[in-house]
């Protein structure tokens, strides 16, 4: 025995595992006999083993439970109880399905009983005719203190699930009204009624659909002793793919639930099982084509130019011999083009272009006047305004209008990606200075307080990480920081009227040696427009000769669109340059004498737009605002004349490519320098 059991003749160590399996929870997994338990008792010891208990070595996952790994001392339990009760043989460990008595067996047990009654009675019955007397006396004595025309026989109790899967369906007289009439109309004459029905519509989701199916399932193993059985209208109104007919095949096998296909009726043998199956199959392959199907029309019209549902705003959908086409809505498109257009070049955030998209009277539907939050974001990143279709991921080419060209979409996303976000109107917060002890942003603060004359605002300005240990605790007031922002405009102002205008005359003659460098660039940027244009006429090739798949020819086909309207702005903005160079640089230098003026009498937001023309990025060191200037305004900040100056000649924009005998020929005023 000790061999047998453990292996060896005398184990030194010894582990004892007890399960005490009551009758309620043996009948709950099938097992009734002695012979069910000899059947079944290798289930039994894996469920107990594997499922119920077990010790693992490491932490528990619920959600991953067969990642964790089993203890060696358990997994030598598993083993022994494997080889003591031997191997499970894949029985279903369900409830048993006990069929509804007869009325022979009733009445048998109603004939029992009443012997049994007699007996205590102390009543000798003789014969039948004593027993059927004394039997018949008793039973009349109660029947006439009761109403037995009143009392119902206990109905059947059926779950029901009824389905739509599109409007076609419901044409076809299968709506959910019909469905719900013919499964109730089975219960009635089945003597039984439906106590539970579910309901699938044509415009439920794919994941509302699974719901309602899984909560049927559900709802029929926990309450399987309390069914009669489970109804459907055909095969497939209960399951659209396999998986979910062989969920239904187990909750007969495992459950024992009957399920009813009521217009499709077969019998619960080998012949009725196949016949179902194919149904079922037939079910399967409907559904996988019609995927397919639809899968290809989409996929015609991406390659057509056209969107694949709703056309989104600045569009609207239209119906042309059958055919579901895009137009322009004027009224949406030009909502789209001031949209855009404020957030580019107009220094707005998300926040404030809702405010001034509403101050503006530009509704977004009659239902819905003014914008969201996030369907402005949404709209502002959307590349159909580009004439672009999207599609499984990628972009395609539309026949659609563009309503944006492509350099303000292209600034609009550089911006959003800048994360460039601003609620506040305190000036010289959101990021526009950073800490020159840290590096952190600066940020401001608006304090109110309550005086006799009224209420007062007071902004105050400080780093980010102004309670950080060590930091420098140092506040500045608006009005310290105008004061300085209005000397460094003063540092870019030539008071010399003459001097002015000889600046201005020495930068138009540096543009012109700008322009021969443009003409080169041009040549360079046209050269690379044609090869691109090559690739995509290769890449098109490649795909008619199926040589590569439709997602690699999309992405790349994006990719090279992408490039080719990246160098035509940047060709047409070159072209258009060498034209306005000189007059750009006029205007910046003018702008810089007048800056004092425009700050006095500027908004938060033309005020942020100043600094923002000027400066690069701004630094405050302890309390002196120190700028990185842009160009030519580093020139004039630093002065035409400066210690960087060789002999005469004048220090000008970077931008610019000098022209030494151009400058040289021009006539130049008597220079002090600045001091």
């Amino acid at each position: 025995m000790y061999l047998r059991r453990w292996g060896v003749l005398f184990p030194s160590t010894a582990t004892r595992v007890e399960f005490q399996l009551r009758r309620e929870s043996l009948k709950s997994r099938g097992i009734d006999t002695f012979d069910d338990w000899l059947a079944k008792r290798g289930a039994v010891m894996e469920y107990l083993t594997h499922e119920w208990f077990r010790f693992t070595d490491g932490p528990y996952n619920p959600k991953h439970s067969d990642r964790t790994p089993t203890l060696d001392v358990w997994q030598l339990v598993q083993q022994r109880s494997q080889q003591w009760a031997g191997v499970s043989r894949g029985q279903a460990l369900a409830p048993l399905y006990l069929e509804p008595p007869r009325l022979e067996q009733l009445v048998l047990q109603a004939i029992g009983v009443m012997v049994t009654a007699m007996a205590r009675e102390n009543v000798k019955v003789t014969s039948n005719g004593h027993f059927l007397d004394e039997l018949i006396e008793r039973v009349e004595e109660l029947v006439e203190a009761r109403d037995m025309a009143a009392e119902e026989v206990m109905a059947k109790r059926f779950l029901a699930l009824a389905r739509v899967s599109s409007r076609e369906q419901e044409r076809e007289g299968f709506s959910l009204e019909v469905q719900v009439e013919t499964l109730t109309r089975y219960a009635t004459e089945h003597d039984g009624e439906i106590f539970k029905l579910f309901r699938i519509a044509e415009t439920a989701t794919k994941p509302d659909e699974r719901r309602t199916f899984k909560e049927l399932l559900g709802y029929a193993k926990d309450h399987a002793a309390e069914i009669d059985a489970v109804l459907f209208f055909k095969v497939d109104r209960a399951a659209r793919n396999l998986f979910d007919y062989v969920e239904l095949e187990r909750l007969e096998d495992e459950h024992g639930v009957k399920v009813v296909y009521v217009t499709q009726p077969t019998e619960n043998t080998p012949a009725g099982r196949m016949m179902r199956r194919t149904l079922a199959n037939m079910a399967s392959f409907y559904t996988e084509q019609q995927s397919l199907d639809v899968r290809d029309g989409l996929e015609r019209r991406v390659k057509s130019g056209l969107f694949v549902g709703k056309a989104p705003f600045g569009y609207r959908n239209v119906r042309h011999d059958g055919r579901s086409l895009v137009e322009v809505d004027p009224r949406a498109a030009a909502a789209v083009r001031r949209a855009f257009d404020l957030y580019a070049f107009h220094g707005h955030t998300i926040d404030s272009l809702l405010d001034q998209l509403d101050a503006e009277g530009v509704v977004y539907t009659a239902k819905c006047r003014r914008f969201t939050r996030s369907k402005l974001h949404t709209m502002l990143r959307d590349r159909a305004y580009l004439g672009e279709v999207a599609y499984r991921g990628h972009w395609h080419e539309g026949t659609h209008e563009p309503l944006i060209d492509r350099a303000t979409f292209d600034r609009v996303q550089q911006l959003l990606g800048g994360q460039i976000y601003r609620s506040h109107e305190l000036t010289y917060a959101g990021h526009l200075i950073m800490c020159g002890h840290c590096g952190r942003p600066i940020t401001g603060e608006s304090i109110e307080r309550k005086r006799k004359s009224g209420v007062s605002v007071y902004r105050y300005y400080r780093c980010a990480g102004y309670t950080a240990k060590g930091h420098p605790r140092i506040r500045l007031t608006e009005a310290d920081l105008d004061a300085q922002v209005m000397g460094l405009f003063d540092r870019l102002k030539i008071e010399d009227e003459q001097v002015r205008d000889w600046f201005a005359r020495v930068l138009r003659e540096r543009t012109r040696g700008q322009q021969d460098a443009n003409r080169e660039r041009q040549a360079e940027l046209s050269r690379q427009v044609t090869l691109l244009r090559r690739q995509q006429d290769q890449l098109l090739n490649l795909r008619l000769l199926e040589e590569i798949d439709a997602d690699t020819y999309a992405a790349k086909s994006t990719e090279l669109r992408d490039q080719v309207s990246r160098l035509s702005v940047e060709l047409e903005a070159t072209d258009r340059g060498r034209a306005e160079l000189g007059e750009i640089a006029i205007k910046a230098f003018e702008l810089s004498q007048v800056l004092r003026e425009k700050w006095l009498t500027a908004d938060y937001r033309a005020k942020r737009h100043l600094l923002e023309i000027v400066g690069l990025n701004y630094r405050l060191d302890d309390v002196t605002l120190v700028p990185e200037w842009r160009k030519p305004f580093d020139v004039l900040a630093e002065g035409p004349l400066s210690e960087e100056s060789r002999g005469d000649t004048i220090r000008t924009c970077d931008l610019l490519v000098p022209n030494q005998p151009r400058y040289q020929a021009a006539p130049r005023p008597a220079l002090q320098a600045w001091g």
